[in-house]
């Protein structure tokens, strides 16, 4: 059977299943694979799709193999049309400082966003009446209490 879309591949699973007379929980367990996998790969409505793992033990556990030919039926959709050109040295190190400072860019917004974070939790606390300000303390400080407590008991 020849498969030139990932659906075709399906289906030659499905043609693959049906010519050993094996049934979609059979082969879940024989690859090891949760139970009900199989059906979620190769049933009417797909729910999951083969990944690295799954794609090789079901070929493995169904006893085929992949050959990966050109397609004569199918002009190829790309061509080689690229000029290399060797790399100066002095634009590959300014590109690299172009990236070095866009990361230090990032950090820096990421570090303003936190403080940003930071002010408005403190504001949302604040206005929490002073009641709820200290039970929360409270639990907090238990909570670290316990934590060491546990640990000094632990040891």
């Amino acid at each position: 059977m020849i498969a030139r879309t990932y659906a075709e591949l399906c289906d030659a699973f499905v043609a693959r299943l049906t010519g050993l007379n094996v049934q979609h929980l059979e082969l879940d367990h024989a690859c090891g694979l949760a139970t009900g996998y199989t059906g979620k790969l190769l049933g009417p409505k797909p729910t999951k799709h083969y990944g690295p793992r799954s794609l090789d033990l079901h070929l493995q556990a169904l006893g085929l193999m992949l050959i990966v030919a050109p397609d004569i039926e199918r002009m190829p959709m790309v061509s080689d049309s690229r000029e290399f050109r060797p790399k100066d040295a002095a634009a590959a190190t300014a590109l690299r400082k172009r990236k070095r400072e866009g990361r230090e860019l990032l950090a820096e917004i990421l570090r303003d966003n936190r403080q940003k974070h930071r002010k408005k939790m403190l504001a949302g606390y604040m206005k929490l009446p002073a009641s709820k300000r200290r039970r929360i303390a409270r639990n907090a400080a238990l909570k670290r209490w316990r934590a060491a407590l546990n640990a000094i008991a632990a040891q």
